[in-house]
This record gives structure tokens, C-alpha cells and sequence, in this order.
């Protein structure tokens, strides 16, 4: 049934779906542990006000956008090149940081992938991911969890150990 599966970079960084029914358990213990940075924060707002953005949208809001240049000559450039400078964090990879770290948090969830299309009409290009919070994907009621954060733990733990008998408590415990 569409809309009962949230999907995101919850595993270690690694995307992946939880059902809705371990869910709203994944969320309480996920927050519970969750330490949010200033850019974090701010692009939670930022989608929280929004609804949802595409990445692009957000890295333009944000200011994570990498300033264009301006052409050179090719003297310049290789005078450039010779030229040692500290290496730099660029917007992409804050970008990328912090939406990951707030997938594996649960405070964002990947609404949908939206493609471009040529002249003609033809997709083409990967797929640009839309961001929203799990409140605005499937609803506040929705995610409510009656468990406190440890209760929500030992109820997922005691599910994995089910399904994944072979596997190993630290390897549980990774993957919640």
C-alpha cells in the first residue's frame, strides 16, 4: 500500500525502507539519541517550513552551492595548479553530511525522486530526491509510538533477533 514504507539513509549511511509498523519505534529510539549541528538544525527548519524540497532547493537555500568561476587563461590556471591551498569542505559535501546524518536521525525522510525530461519529453538523468520530515510524509498521528525510547529498542531488538537469529547482539544493535 503506497505510503507504508519509510525510505532513507538509515542504516550506517546506506539507504534503505522500514515498514510502518517499526517505524514510529525506529523514530522514538533514533531521537532519542539524535545530536543535531547548527546546519542540521537550520535545514530542518528550513524543510519544516517548507514541506518538502528537492536537494537542489535545499543546497540554493542553504547557501551549499559552489560559487561559479570565472574563465581563465590557460596561463592562469596552471599557475592555479602549482598554487598550494588547504582543502576546503565544498557545499556538496556539507550538504550531503548533514542530510545523511538527519536520514539516519529520522528527522528526514526521501519523499519521492523527480526526474527531468528533455524537448521531447523523454526522462532522462538520475533521479533528484525530494526531502521532507516523516510528520509531513505520513502524518503525525501516524508516527505517534505509545513505547518509551528503551521499550521501542527492546521490542525491535526482540523482532531482529526473530528474523535474524544467526546474527550477532552487536550486529543488532548497528542496525537499530
Amino acid at each position: 500500500m503506497e505510503g507504508d514504507l519509510a525510505y532513507g539513509k538509515f542504516f550506517r549511511g546506506k539507504a534503505g525502507f522500514v515498514s510502518m509498523e517499526w517505524f514510529p519505534d525506529f523514530v522514538n529510539v533514533r531521537r532519542a539519541t539524535a545530536a543535531l549541528t547548527d546546519v542540521e538544525r537550520a535545514m530542518l527548519e528550513l524543510l519544516r517550513s517548507r514541506g518538502s524540497l528537492l536537494s537542489g532547493e535545499i543546497k540554493r537555500e542553504m547557501g551549499l552551492t559552489k560559487p561559479k568561476t570565472p574563465r581563465q587563461t590557460p596561463l592562469a590556471k596552471v599557475l592555479e595548479k602549482e598554487t598550494p591551498r588547504p582543502r576546503q569542505r565544498s557545499g556538496r559535501e556539507n550538504f550531503e553530511t548533514a542530510i545523511t546524518r538527519l536520514q539516519m536521525s529520522t528527522h528526514v525522510v526521501t519523499a519521492d525522486f523527480e526526474y527531468r525530461y528533455d524537448r521531447t519529453g523523454r526522462r532522462y538523468g538520475w533521479g533528484i530526491a525530494r526531502y521532507c520530515t516523516p510528520e509531513d510524509f505520513f502524518g503525525a498521528d501516524r508516527l505517534a509510538c505509545p513505547r518509551t525510547p528503551e521499550e521501542s529498542r527492546a521490542r525491535i531488538l526482540a523482532h531482529l533477533r526473530q528474523i535474524l537469529p544467526q546474527a550477532s547482539d552487536r550486529v543488532l544493535d548497528r542496525l537499530i
